[in-house]
């Protein structure tokens, strides 16, 4: 670690070390629903942590482990979100930065086997109403019908969907995942929605030119599923920008 937070110290002088994350990939064929399993595992050491380097404000956080390079913009307090064009900047300059580490180090050439953008929305609740309950007012394909009237609004529901990403002859590019959960603010535990659209895939084509063809095709998949799963209502409410 001492080595590598040596490379990101003065952009990211804040650090701390985490849990790895599980290696996530889209597959695709007879088996498109993946099965809950419960995974149990013995190490002879422990696992390689993965570790966390943030600026002052906590504001930007790049993960690495051995299976993954992350940047994340977080928001604080009543900071502006900077744009998916700034934070993909942000995503090439720290991962120049690591390459160069790798090649001074001669860690060998890194292989891309998969891509993912995510967008993170909280929604409070007095834009919809109050409670966990007016699910209808934040997703398009949420409908209130029933086939009786014995059962009442739901207290709270968690949805998700999956949309194919179309690609090339063979395989479509990745999957649009689209999570809404009902959730409590950390700062004043205020019910919220959280609402998760990740567009997740291989590169497309080689190198590194490949993961930016991607994610240029995953930010679109979500900014365009955003608008069609969510109503004009709350458009209007958020202030959306047509793009």
């Amino acid at each position: 670690m001492g080595l590598l937070w040596a490379e990101f110290r003065e952009a990211l002088p804040k650090s701390q070390t985490q849990s790895p994350l599980q290696s996530e990939f889209e597959r695709f064929g007879s088996v498109m629903v993946p099965i809950p399993r419960i995974r149990i595992e013995t190490f002879d050491s422990p696992p390689v942590p993965r570790l966390w380097f943030l600026n002052e404000i906590e504001t930007e956080l790049v993960q690495v482990q051995q299976t993954r390079f992350i940047v994340n913009w977080r928001r604080v307090k009543q900071e502006p979100y900077p744009r998916f064009q700034n934070v993909l900047q942000k995503f090439r300059e720290r991962f120049e930065m690591f390459l160069s580490f790798l090649s001074r180090e001669n860690l060998g050439d890194l292989a891309y086997n998969q891509c993912e953008v995510t967008y993170v929305n909280h929604i409070p609740f007095d834009e919809v109403g109050s409670g966990h309950r007016p699910i209808e007012g934040i997703l398009t394909t949420w409908k209130n019908h029933y086939s009786d009237n014995f059962l009442p609004y739901p207290e709270d529901a968690m949805v998700r969907v999956r949309y194919l990403i179309p690609g090339g002859a063979k395989d479509p590019a990745g999957r649009l995942h689209i999570d809404l959960q009902p959730a409590l603010r950390n700062e004043d535990q205020k019910p919220i929605y959280v609402l998760n659209l990740k567009a997740r895939g291989n590169p497309i084509g080689g190198g590194l030119e490949g993961v930016y063809k991607f994610f240029d095709l995953g930010h679109e998949w979500i900014v365009k599923g955003f608008t069609s799963i969510t109503p004009h209502s709350m458009h209007q409410i958020w202030r959306r920008e047509e793009i």
